[in-house]
């Protein structure tokens, strides 16, 4: 195991590790991206399941890297190896943990490309298992269209003047009736589902970057009540928690409950992925930074008893 650097109050070290092992598993997703695209059988089952044994190789090739990594690099707090503050101030390399973490994040992303690539042809399933059925039933069972009010559904299907879907499907009753949205549904439901994931593994591998890059500044949590003159920094905190908290609404739903409005389009093809990948990357961030300002807060309510 490599000996931590000296504590230089910075977090590059972190960052380096971090950014060398996005890279490498930027790597294997550009490998997903090739390996999904060749037609290994004309047979579109067939080819289905060639491109899954394919999908099991990535990630078996994805696990052993990290696993490696942990071996010789990673550590962990219960170990003693590192001081935790120097884990905190970012001078140590990546936990098992946010290793794990790391890789499970991008596990998701292969999968939504295999999906995609393989799962699809021109839009359209090629392999419905009973237990695919069960799910888009149920995602069609509880889609709210806005057309009948006398229903209510889990997840809200409306197509905005500015959707691109706007030009295909007039509202989310015509898309609903459409064959298209048998895979729209099961993929949103799966994002549905990771969604979450994918903002847990963020908040363990970037929480504290995300502290050290000037979430401590702002953090209601680290104000001193019983300090003369802290007033503009609580007010400064309340009016940042005002767009935190629309933003955190905002791409969680637009996420989970409304998926036209980032996930169908993201499914379209692998450009229309990648293109709105940046978002999808980004929003979690936000969740993140709106998270911390509201636990911030409570902090800060405690403080006062």
């Amino acid at each position: 195991m490599i000996e931590p650097e000296q504590n230089t109050g910075t977090s590059v070290r972190f960052e380096v590790h971090l950014f060398l092992c996005a890279l490498v598993l930027a790597l294997f997703l550009l490998l997903a991206i090739i390996l999904f695209a060749i037609p290994w059988a004309k047979n579109l089952q067939l080819n289905l399941f060639i491109n899954f044994l394919w999908l099991l190789a990535i990630y078996k090739l994805i696990f052993f890297f990290a696993h490696y990594y942990n071996k010789n690099f990673g550590f962990s707090l219960q170990d003693g190896t590192i001081d935790e503050e120097d884990y905190r101030n970012g001078d140590a390399p990546l936990t098992h943990a946010q290793m794990y973490a790391l890789v499970t994040i991008f596990c998701i992303y292969i999968f939504e490309l295999f999906f995609i690539e393989a799962w699809l042809h021109k839009l359209q399933l090629v392999w419905r298992p009973f237990w695919a059925d069960a799910i888009i039933n149920w995602m069609w069972d509880n889609a709210d269209t806005l057309s009948n009010n006398n229903k209510w559904g889990i997840i809200t299907i409306i197509v905005g003047s500015d959707n691109p879907l706007k030009r295909v499907f007039p509202d989310g009753d015509a898309f609903l009736r459409s064959l298209f949205s048998n895979a729209a549904l099961l993929f949103s439901f799966f994002r549905m589902m990771t969604f979450p994931v994918i903002v847990a593994c963020y908040y363990k591998v970037l929480g504290n970057m995300i502290d050290g890059l000037g979430m401590d500044a702002i953090n209601p949590g680290k104000i001193n009540p019983r300090e003369l003159g802290n007033h503009k920094h609580v007010l400064w905190c309340f009016f940042l928690t005002i767009p935190l908290i629309f933003m955190f609404i905002g791409a969680t739903l637009m996420c989970t409950l409304f998926p036209l409005e980032l996930n169908v389009l993201s499914m379209i093809s692998v450009n229309a992925w990648l293109e709105r990948f940046g978002l999808y990357f980004t929003c979690p961030i936000f969740i993140i930074f709106a998270m911390k300002m509201m636990y911030g807060w409570r902090q800060y309510a405690k403080s006062h008893y």
